[in-house]
């Protein structure tokens, strides 16, 4: 008795266009292939940005209630209050480091979408300090001193951002 292999389901011995289907399951399997390393770079990728960026704060200070004055006024006057902040908020329990950007830096990030420094030092152009927190730093106590010393200063700790950027890479 003659031992016979079952039919298959697929007709593909006798169909012109089964000479097709090793290219198409190779292309699927290339696709696949990079679709999960391009997936895998972009979460590595994310994570060291995110973690990068999770351990700073930013302290925003508007020369809102100075925009009526000259800009030399208005520079004098919203250094006074960076330096104030800069002073008390130093002295603080768990911060690492506290750095003022300066003008100079803002206009040179700013060039590129504004054009030349000329234009940019007409322009009332917040202040930027960059706080570094050490582990258990008390989030609290910043802003209730940042509210007593200057309470048009805006404290950003890049949460909303890193949220979204994670639900749209991690997804």
């Amino acid at each position: 008795m003659a031992f016979r292999a079952p039919p298959s389901h697929l007709p593909l011995e006798s169909d012109s266009s089964a000479r097709f289907l090793p290219s198409i399951v190779a292309l699927m399997v290339a696709l696949l292939t990079f679709s999960i390393v391009g997936l895998a770079a972009l979460h590595d990728s994310v994570g060291q940005w995110s973690g990068q960026i999770e351990g700073s704060l930013s302290i925003q200070v508007p020369p809102t209630e100075l925009a009526n004055r000259t800009p030399a006024e208005r520079e004098a006057a919203l250094q006074g209050t960076v330096d104030s902040i800069i002073e008390q908020v130093s002295t603080l329990p768990g911060i690492a480091r506290i750095e003022e950007l300066s003008p100079d830096t803002m206009a040179a990030l700013l060039e590129p979408w504004l054009g030349p420094d000329e234009v940019i030092s007409e322009l009332p152009i917040p202040r930027i300090i960059e706080i570094t927190p050490e582990t258990g730093f008390n989030f609290d106590a910043l802003e209730s001193r940042l509210g007593v010393i200057a309470p048009e200063a805006v404290l950003d700790d890049h949460r909303i951002w890193i949220e979204r950027i994670a639900d749209v890479a991690f997804s």
